[in-house]
């Protein structure tokens, strides 16, 4: 996608009245972290073939040139801004991403988070069979495990075989079952 159209879509992402995206930045805003309408970068990424990333320095960065939709755009910026949440959310210094069990709950809470395992998406990479839906049964379980696990494959002190997996196997119960910051509020 071009820059100007990325940009345009997470314009209105962000000014859509309760999106997630809003519940979550309030909740940094709350917690004490800084986010501004800087904190979200639109850029190309080139070889990085990536469609997103987070840091600490730089805030979420969104890929426009490996960007194809605007459904992409929304849960990229999401995903992203579920890792600042949960660094911001660490307190002071943020999350130990070097650790493979830290940074799996992380990749687990923003993949099932985001929209990234949504039935629609999972059928557009052609991981469901669409006339067969018994194939549909688990499909976001399925979906946030394989899609963190690749993300902590690419973390160089998770490498080797099965470190990743066992990382998420370990946490995936746990970190799927926190929702923050989209809790309901408590009753009463």
């Amino acid at each position: 996608m071009e820059q100007a159209a990325v940009e345009g879509v997470l314009k209105q992402c962000l000014s859509e009245e309760g999106s997630k995206l809003q519940q979550c930045l309030e909740a940094m805003k709350q917690a004490g972290c800084k986010v501004g309408p800087d904190y979200f970068k639109v850029m190309p990424c080139g070889a990085l073939r990536a469609v997103g990333g987070y840091s600490q320095q730089q805030g979420v960065i969104l890929c426009h040139d490996q960007l194809q939709t605007p459904s992409q755009v929304t849960s990229t910026a999401l995903h992203e801004l579920l890792h600042a949440y949960d660094d911001c959310r660490a307190g002071a210094g943020g999350l130990d991403w070097a650790d493979c069990q830290t940074h799996a709950c992380a990749e687990v809470r923003a993949a099932a988070l985001s929209g990234d395992c949504d039935l629609q998406q999972e059928i557009w990479r052609g991981k469901v069979e669409v006339t067969r839906p018994s194939s549909w049964f688990d499909v976001h379980a399925k979906c946030v495990a394989r899609r963190a696990t690749l993300s902590v494959q690419l973390n160089p002190n998770c490498q080797g075989e099965g470190v990743a997996a066992k990382a998420v196997a370990d946490v995936i119960a746990r970190c799927m079952a926190d929702r923050a910051p989209f809790v309901p509020p408590p009753n009463g």
